[in-house]
């Protein structure tokens, strides 16, 4: 299949839509920040690149801002990365991120979670009440659960049975989720199955 081409002049405008890519290289990174939450995919991809490629710690408190107050599931999880490319996600946020409506946005805190584990073990208690309806979080908690350093060791007696618990809670034959607990149960599978 060979693809149709149309050769139009350098200035045209094609059916009221511009062609013109926005030059994003040339703006100043604050204006970057509300990209995160464009609509066309490109954009809030070039913005977040661009975000952290700069490594302006400036923009932290704009990026938390859009993180607790965008009405763009989209643009919340952006800026929840942009934070984490400047190593700027703190322990509150995290917290306030776990406890968001969306659970897309909250499956995206569990996997930054995975790597705050280790030097902030009390947020792993923030997840005790954590809700299991949706499939896709269920999963991700208990993968996110495995990745605790001395889980099994360090006064988290809840774990084993809260991760038989979403195992159970789900489709029974969950696969993924069977999967998950048995990586998470390591070499004690008694206790959580």
């Amino acid at each position: 299949r060979g693809r149709i081409w149309r050769i139009v002049p350098k200035d045209h405008i094609t059916a009221g839509r511009e062609r013109t890519s926005p030059q994003l290289s040339e703006v100043a990174p604050a204006a970057l920040v509300p990209l995160l939450a464009h609509r066309n995919a490109w954009h809030r991809e070039a913005a977040a690149r661009l975000i952290h490629e700069s490594g302006d710690r400036s923009l932290v408190g704009a990026l938390e801002t859009m993180v607790a107050k965008s009405d763009s599931r989209l643009g919340r999880i952006h800026a929840l990365w942009a934070l984490e490319g400047l190593q700027s996600v703190s322990r509150d946020l995290l917290k306030r991120v776990l406890a968001d409506s969306d659970p897309r946005v909250v499956g995206q805190a569990l996997v930054l979670l995975e790597s705050h584990l280790a030097s902030a073990p009390e947020l792993f208690r923030a997840l005790d009440s954590f809700p299991d309806e949706d499939q896709r979080l269920r999963f991700q908690y208990i993968m996110t659960s495995s990745g605790k350093p001395g889980w099994r060791q360090d006064g988290f007696p809840f774990l084993p049975t809260r991760l038989a618990t979403l195992a159970r809670h789900g489709p029974p034959f969950d696969r993924w989720a069977r999967l998950a607990t048995a990586n998470a149960a390591g070499a004690q599978p008694t206790r959580v199955l």
